[in-house]
């Protein structure tokens, strides 16, 4: 059985400023997202944030609310801490949203480490693949 999903879009596809829940501004990007960006509802991260959700397909608007399969994951570590972004969308990622995706979060990765050179800070930020299956968040 197909289960469902709620993602509320914090980041629409083309969009430059990745907002955070409260719509307060977490970074502004040299490049426009290739994908709509936000969180699933209900759902904590082990970083303590909300679980992070990529949505693929057209152009969602801020703050719109859809219910979508999960389809795979972003592997991801930011700050020392695992840090996955949960893919969802009406089918599965066709090669161009693999490449996207693969591009988008190696580059995303590198600004990271660079803010946290800024910083001072050591922790370590990394693109470590993705996962193009279906999940089930309630087997966790």
């Amino acid at each position: 059985m197909e289960r469902l999903y709620t993602v509320i879009i914090e980041t629409p596809k083309g969009a430059f400023i990745k907002r955070n829940e409260y719509g307060a501004i977490d970074l502004i990007s040299p490049i426009p997202c290739p994908f709509n960006y936000g969180r699933l509802e209900g759902f904590d991260g082990k970083d303590g944030d909300p679980l992070d959700a990529i949505v693929l397909g057209k152009t969602r608007a801020y703050q719109e609310r859809c219910r979508l399969s999960i389809v795979g994951r972003v592997l991801f570590i930011d700050r020392g801490m695992e840090d996955h972004k949960i893919i969802l969308s009406t089918s599965p990622p066709s090669r161009m949203d693999r490449i996207s995706l693969h591009t988008f979060f190696r580059f995303y990765a590198r600004i990271k480490n660079l803010t946290n050179l800024q910083r001072k800070s050591n922790c370590r930020t990394a693109f470590l693949g993705l996962e193009c299956k279906e999940i089930d968040l309630f087997d966790d």
